[in-house]
């Protein structure tokens, strides 16, 4: 990790408490739309298996 940078999302792409994290930037995939896509759906599941 660079110098200065400060880590403050989980990295286990993970939900913190009712927190979720969705992006192109949490996907597994390359960044692009495929990969906002597959951030989102992850999220998704996280909030209904909750339920």
């Amino acid at each position: 990790m660079p110098e200065g940078l400060i880590l403050i999302l989980p990295p286990d792409k993970s939900a913190w408490q009712p927190i979720h994290f969705a992006g192109e930037h949490r996907a597994i995939a390359s960044p692009g739309m495929e990969s906002a896509l597959e951030s989102a759906e992850r999220v998704v599941g996280e909030i209904l298996a909750r339920r």
